[in-house]
């Protein structure tokens, strides 16, 4: 499976496998872990969530030793770069790298409650065994459901473009949708690069949709002493040189995704944008926990 650690549309891919596999779609909160999304799967007591290049199955229940047992030996017939034999080499028992027997790995009531499924063609297998166990001649997320889905994730997703150039910067920008549970919405992030390989502006513009009210966190850098430097900071509200000492992360898991994609764009500025992204992840020397910002 696509490795999805990091993926802005990692959402996308999760339809597509979900509704392939028949596995019905549950929307959520945003995932903080290594792959961000708002999207889950529900099949009889099993819960589906996905890893980086994986899928990881837990249920309340689970499949009786008879069940996993026939899965697991069960001949594996799709091609890869390597040749498996069973399934159970991608259906991977409590999600154990050696793909130990399900004999090996029962609960407390003799049967399989957790796997990980490193490919498309297992996680259609296990939903099926699920079916068949349950006896459910239809599952899954129906069509109309799955497009109105796909509309709704589609519109989270904007590419990167230069908004303008002036002189030697040029100013990329995106316009994004990144929810976090406090209210508040990431819709607008820029870069500013100069010379198409050094970074001296990162900006980002929130709304609080709770109290209908927005702001911007911009930082300006200077490359000094084969490293960036903050050297500037507006809030709309304050702005000065250097950075305010009591300044939370401006850069979290959430929003590192999108930047990681303006290294793919400008090659040539991904070493100076790491070092101001790392510079932006580390919060001031003297943040209480909550910014003045």
């Amino acid at each position: 499976m696509k490795n999805l650690a990091g993926e802005t549309k990692a959402g996308l891919h999760i339809l597509k496998e979900l509704g392939e596999a028949g596995i019905e779609v549950v929307e959520g909160e945003k995932s903080r872990g290594e792959v961000p999304h708002t999207l889950a799967g529900k099949l009889a007591d099993w819960n589906f969530s996905r890893a980086w290049y994986y899928w990881v199955a837990n249920a309340e229940e689970g499949l009786p030793l008879e069940v996993a047992t026939e899965l697991h030996n069960r001949k594996y017939t799709a091609n890869g770069k390597r040749q498996l034999e069973t399934y159970g080499q991608v259906i991977r028992v409590a999600g154990h790298c050696g793909c130990p027997p399900p004999e090996e790995w029962l609960n407390g009531n003799g049967r399989i409650d957790s796997y990980h499924i490193d490919s498309q063609e297992g996680l259609n297998a296990l939903a099926g065994a699920i079916r068949s166990l349950h006896d459910m001649a239809s599952s899954g997320t129906g069509s109309k459901e799955l497009l109105r889905l796909y509309d709704k994730i589609s519109a989270l997703y904007t590419e990167w473009g230069t908004e303008k150039e002036q002189g030697d910067v040029e100013w990329l920008k995106k316009m994004p949708t990144i929810l976090y549970g406090n209210g508040l919405t990431v819709n607008e992030l820029i870069v500013a690069i100069r010379d198409g390989q050094e970074v001296v502006s990162i900006a980002k513009k929130w709304k609080d949709n709770e109290r209908s009210h927005g702001g911007i966190a911009q930082y300006f850098f200077d490359y000094l002493f084969n490293h960036e430097e903050i050297a500037g900071f507006n809030y709309g509200h304050m702005s000065g040189p250097g950075q305010p000492p009591n300044r939370g992360p401006e850069v979290d898991p959430m929003l590192r995704p999108h930047y990681e994609e303006v290294k793919q764009l400008r090659p040539k500025a991904a070493r100076s944008l790491e070092l101001c992204l790392q510079a932006l992840e580390r919060p001031g020397p003297e943040y209480t926990g909550k910014s003045d910002g």
